[in-house]
């Protein structure tokens, strides 16, 4: 029995030492991590639990423990401190934050990832408090400085004194303590389970756990027009009035401040305001970027704004090929200036995403994408756009992953009646053509060749050889040539036939 216990108090601290040495080593990639501050308390959690479990190993042959309650203290020392420390790793490595509210702001997982390390946390919380029992009951009031061992080791120890003859040695009450590591080996057990339980039943709440709301875009989606994509002829960025314009009709619009403020300040946490900007420039702030799960700083200057950039949901590109170059001029510049339309984010994420729709781009944070396409869905409704077969195709399926459920014909329309969409402008009545009064001679032998027709309405002209932006335009040259914006020699854009 002296030996097991022994061994068991050496073995604790080989395991202390271990844990601290993991907790330095991950404090070395905390910075790596898609949520660095869970990770700095993966580091901290590391260290400091290999110090508890040093201190609990030099103690071990001063408690005063069954051989049961010894057992039950070593393995929950064990699973509560490494367990500790790895739930919190797993923590910053998924970007959870269901249960970190404070370290895990701005972030989290998918469903399954928040429980996973729910029950780790609320288990190894259970298990910690078991430790601290058994341990404080263990080093209870006994003969100062002198080891006793356990209850049981004593006991047999005041037989063989009072079978010699010597007497006067009282036996511990062995029942008592047995009795008592039952009931508080049951206790853990109950919470613990308990514990368990409700972190499984308790969904995630996080940005992508609400299937009431991914059910009601399931169902606009099904309202939505399903075509293919439009020509991009005629597109840029002008189309859509000037960039980030205050004169708009949309929410936000004629405050005194330009949209990108406006975005900046409804995203940012922690800003900081130029003084005399009538609270309209943020100078400084954070991000906490839905997109990526990670927190940006931001600093105003010419070479730092770009860190953070404004996203539209819906490209403005993808919109022009689906249904927005039919909008009137003032709808399209409300459409590019919607606060529902735009979210800041990280700059190079929103350059890689470009013009695409779902189907060709998604956020890598797949936490937040039943909320993208959700938010996707509801513009592409508001504003009469469609979507094509494949884009239709991924939205449903992500929103299905996030609990949504495949909506019937009268939910469907129901959504679609409850929107008041954005109505195109109605098309232009075209008057019949005059009645011919003479029939047209009969063609000639050798009839002249038709001219080529040049460049139909609504087309943009461009010129063969002329600088162009942005990359992929699309136009026409006057002799009716298609050009395409395309990168020539030196690095530049330039207009080229397709």
């Amino acid at each position: 029995m002296q030996a097991k216990r022994t061994e068991q108090g050496r073995r604790l601290l080989w395991h202390g030492a271990f844990l601290f040495l993991l907790g330095l080593l991950t404090g070395l990639v905390t910075g790596l991590l898609p949520n660095p501050r869970v990770g700095l308390s993966s580091h901290l959690e590391g260290v400091m639990n290999g110090l508890l479990l040093l201190v609990l190993g030099l103690a071990w042959g001063h408690l005063r423990l069954s051989a049961r309650g010894r057992t039950a203290l070593f393995w929950l020392a064990l699973y509560g401190t490494y367990a500790n420390w790895a739930s919190t790793l797993l923590a910053a490595i998924f970007g959870a934050g269901h249960l970190t509210p404070i370290t895990g702001a701005g972030h989290r997982a998918v469903v399954w990832q928040e429980n996973l390390v729910g029950v780790g946390l609320v288990t190894l919380t259970v298990a910690m408090l078991a430790v601290c029992i058994i341990a404080l009951f263990g080093l209870r009031g006994g003969a100062a400085g002198i080891n006793l061992g356990s209850d049981e080791e004593r006991a047999a120890a005041c037989q063989a004194v009072r079978d010699a003859g010597f007497g006067g040695c009282a036996a511990p009450n062995v029942t008592s303590e047995a009795q008592m590591t039952r009931r508080v080996s049951a206790l853990v057990a109950a919470v613990a389970v308990a514990a368990a339980g409700i972190a499984f039943a308790t969904p995630a709440r996080s940005d992508d756990n609400d299937s009431d709301a991914f059910t009601a875009a399931a169902a606009k989606l099904e309202t939505l027009p399903i075509k293919g994509r439009a020509p991009k002829t005629g597109y840029s960025r002008d189309a859509f009035g000037p960039a980030w314009t205050d004169d708009v009709r949309v929410e936000g619009g004629h405050n005194g401040c330009d949209t990108r403020n406006d975005i900046v300040h409804r995203d940012l946490i922690e800003i900081t305001v130029k003084p005399g900007s009538n609270g309209c420039t943020v100078l400084s702030g954070t991000l906490l970027d839905p997109y990526t799960g990670r927190t940006i700083p931001f600093n105003r200057g010419a070479k730092t704004s770009a860190v953070i950039q404004i996203d539209h949901v819906v490209a403005l590109g993808d919109a022009w090929q689906k249904g927005a170059q039919q909008l009137d001029r003032q709808t399209r510049q409300g459409f590019a200036n919607d606060p529902r339309n735009l979210q800041a984010t990280d700059g190079k994420v929103n350059e890689q995403k470009g013009d695409g729709d779902a189907a060709t781009w998604l956020p890598p944070n797949k936490a937040y994408r039943c909320t993208y396409v959700s938010r996707q869905v509801d513009v592409k409704a508001q504003y009469g756009l469609w979507v094509t077969q494949a884009e239709r195709d991924v939205i449903a399926r992500v929103l299905t992953g996030c609990g949504a459920t495949t909506p019937s014909p009268a939910e469907a329309s129901a959504s679609a009646v409850g929107d008041n969409p954005v109505a195109a402008p109605a098309p232009v009545p075209v008057a019949p053509p005059p009645a011919l009064v003479n029939p047209a001679p009969p063609p000639a032998d050798n009839p002249a060749p038709v001219p080529d027709p040049g460049p139909q309405p609504g087309e943009a002209v461009v010129h063969p050889g002329a600088f162009c932006s942005p990359p992929g335009a699309t136009g026409i040259s006057a002799t009716g040539q298609p050009m395409i914006c395309s990168l020539a020699k030196g690095g530049r854009h330039r207009w080229t036939a397709e």
